[in-house]
């Protein structure tokens, strides 16, 4: 049997080098009787494009190359509401 090592760094996380860089945040929403998927996404090797905000349901996916830098904090009305407003 092996023992828990419950040295000085005990309940630390350890690092880890990933390989997206920053790590992207994610938040499930409802919108009616549908559910969206938000999140930040690096743009892809072949494109040196700034990081962008996914909208991504059953039906639709929804790119913003400019969005706020709270997005995580909005209401989920008022995240829901980003891509109208650019349109």
């Amino acid at each position: 049997m092996q023992r828990r090592d419950s040295g000085s760094d005990w309940g630390k996380p350890k690092s880890r080098e990933t390989v997206g860089g920053r790590r992207a945040a994610m938040r499930v929403v409802q919108a009616g009787s549908r559910m969206v998927v938000v999140y930040e996404q690096d743009p892809i090797a072949t494109d040196a494009g700034p990081r962008e905000l996914v909208f991504e349901s059953g039906d639709s996916i929804v790119r913003l190359a400019q969005y706020p830098a709270d997005w995580r904090k909005m209401k989920d009305d008022e995240l829901l509401a980003l891509p109208k407003l650019q349109a």
